[in-house]
């Protein structure tokens, strides 16, 4: 069985970014940011890429799994 790809709009702390999820059977297995739109983001911001990530992965989390991080 392969795994379901979904595409959704994260209205995130620093802007509006695309987020990869790919399910199998269901669950969500992973998810990760566009990395143009992380990069981009940076940018503007004057961020780094891995800080834009980083924080883009939480909010994405909360989002996605309904959690608060533990950072």
């Amino acid at each position: 069985s392969c795994l379901q790809r979904k595409y959704f709009e994260l209205n995130s702390s620093i802007g509006n970014i695309t987020i990869k999820a790919a399910y199998y059977k269901g669950e969500l297995i992973k998810y990760s940011p566009e990395y143009e739109e992380c990069r981009q983001i940076a940018a503007e911001k004057n961020m780094s890429l891995q800080q834009v990530y980083d924080l883009i992965k939480k909010e994405a989390a909360e989002k996605l799994l309904g959690q608060k991080s533990q950072k």
